[in-house]
């Protein structure tokens, strides 16, 4: 018999200290797909999704800026 190996999850409290966020934002990451997936009533996230998702881009905190046309 061979033995799977099973992924390993990170708490939403430890993803957000992580990416420098709060629970609340990373929860809405989660909410909007781009992060995690829903397991019950919990967001449980992969230490792989939380590798690869700090590899993207993201914009500071803010309006964006405007663009002129």
């Amino acid at each position: 018999m061979s033995m799977v190996e099973q992924p390993s999850y990170v708490p939403v409290s430890d993803a957000a200290e992580q990416l420098d966020l709060s629970d609340r934002q990373v929860r809405y990451l989660c909410e909007q797909g781009q992060l995690g997936s829903k397991m019950g009533k919990h967001w449980v996230i992969t230490k792989s999704e939380l590798e690869e998702f700090k590899k993207t881009p993201r914009r500071g905190p803010g309006r964006p800026p405007n663009s002129t046309l």
